[in-house]
């Protein structure tokens, strides 16, 4: 006999469940076989009818459909008993081909079985934790195995983890992207492109992509403009799109309880979200809102997927993305997409307006935050091809700095990455601040930056020996 209280309780009166709803539905399963797909929509499985007897029922009318077979009665009958229902089932046919329930009834019905089923969700988690709580079972796991799943300073140093990028110093393998921009700038025709170059394999403005099946959820654009775009770009391999206006089966979103059919998806792929948005009803302002959707990415996030989120700017910014907090404490790494204009000292302007002007250029790169490394590109826009790589303003300035670094080397060995900075600022004019930034934009192209523990981990900068 049970010591708790609470699960007693529960056996006495039973789970929720409402056996008109279970009915109603199964009895439009088994005239229409369509309503299999409005269930699957919905992401009802056979868990969501808490009767042995119309579980089984809609269990047949799935195999049967899966199998392509049409649904009647006579099929049904016959697949139970070679099944080996029993006749309670069998019999309970007769009356649910009885009911008559009408085409518009049957989608509050569906939203009444997926109710009780989160219902009897919540009363077996409250079970669960009760009974953890009376039998001592949460207090004997935590004493046991606490510190046995600690990790040491040591442990996590030494683990042989290699980071992975989905685009080189871009777009980061297995995180949450958010790409923002203003609207109309040019996020989704960006990410069309990046779509296609990892789908393919192939190099994106000359930097290395990983293969990976990309899966574009759209809930913005009509097919004209992504057929329209699709006309001026090169074809793809293993990109997809799921649109929110499929005839099929629709894509949905993210606050909605069928926002679970995204983990059915195939696994490690990357998820393109267009737009935040769109993708969901909640308030973008609202941090608990936010943090719900953001939870959810997050879910997906664990399970292997990399996420990446398309989002738009406040009216008053083109800086900054817009609404709550939480999108930005929760993604993990935040690109910008915004029309510049180089000025005389080399700083950026941020283009207002949509006046055309020969310096304008767009810049793509992190903004806000990253739990990677900082990194952007500047790029121009083709009306008949798209985005295209452009000269980073910046760049005499890097090359500047390779032939001080090369000359240093040349002379004297290597040199520490603090002592370069003092060096190039003192020949050079530059801030000390931009230069940082600099040497981050340069890693990888003019330098690579090495660690040496023997040194008390100071880093030393290397010339590329090509550039």
């Amino acid at each position: 006999m049970s010591n708790n209280p609470l699960k007693k309780f529960v056996e006495e009166i039973g789970f929720p469940s409402s056996i008109e709803h279970e009915k109603a539905v199964s009895s439009a399963l088994i005239h229409d076989k369509t309503v299999i797909n409005l269930l699957t929509e919905r992401g009802v499985d056979e868990e969501y009818f808490y009767s042995p007897v119309m579980r089984s029922v809609y269990l047949a009318c799935k195999d049967l459909v899966d199998q392509g077979r049409d649904i009647d009665i006579l099929s049904i009958k016959a697949y139970l008993k070679q099944n080996h229902s029993d006749e309670n089932v069998i019999n309970t046919l007769m009356e649910l081909e009885g009911m008559a329930v009408f085409t518009l009834q049957i989608s509050s019905h569906i939203d009444g079985l997926v109710e009780f089923y989160q219902r009897r969700e919540q009363v077996l988690q409250a079970v669960k934790s009760s009974n953890e709580a009376y039998n001592g079972k949460f207090t004997i796991l935590r004493n046991e195995n606490i510190l046995s799943s600690l990790e040491s300073w040591e442990q996590i140093k030494n683990m042989d983890i290699k980071m992975e990028w989905v685009i080189d110093r871009i777009i980061p393998k297995g995180g949450i992207t958010l790409v923002f921009g203003k609207g109309g700038v040019g996020k989704t025709w960006l990410l069309m492109d990046i779509a296609r170059c990892v789908g393919s394999g192939v190099p994106w403005q000359g930097f290395d992509t990983k293969q990976i099946p990309v899966i574009f959820i759209d809930f913005e654009n009509p097919l004209t403009v992504l057929n329209s775009r699709m006309q001026n770009m090169e074809c793809a391999e293993n990109v997809f799109f799921w649109r929110a206006h499929n005839d099929n089966l629709k894509a949905p979103k993210l606050d909605s309880n069928e926002w679970v059919q995204y983990k059915h998806l195939p696994k490690g792929s990357v998820l393109v979200f267009d737009t935040l948005r769109a993708s969901q009803s909640k308030d973008e302002n609202a941090s608990n809102d936010m943090s719900l959707i953001m939870g959810r990415l997050k879910e997906l996030r664990d399970l292997g997927f990399t996420i990446v989120l398309l989002h738009h700017t406040p009216k008053n910014s083109d800086k900054t993305p817009k609404g709550s907090t939480a999108i930005v404490d929760l993604a993990d790494h935040i690109l910008g997409l915004t029309r510049v204009k180089k000025k005389q000292n080399g700083e950026e302007e941020v283009i207002e307006d949509d006046e055309d002007d020969e310096e304008t250029i767009y810049h793509f790169g992190v903004r806000e935050k990253t739990r990677y490394e900082p990194y952007h590109v500047y790029l121009t826009l083709n009306p008949d091809k798209g985005f295209e790589l452009a000269p980073d303003p910046q760049e005499n300035t890097l090359k500047d700095m390779y032939k001080l670094l090369t000359e240093h080397v040349a002379e004297h060995g290597t040199i520490m990455k603090t002592f370069f900075i003092e060096n190039c600022k003192c020949a050079l004019g530059v801030s000390i601040n931009k230069l940082r930034k600099l040497v981050d934009v340069g890693q990888g192209r003019y330098w690579d930056i090495e660690n040496r523990p023997e040194e008390k981990n100071a880093k030393f900068i290397m010339p590329k020996s090509v550039i």
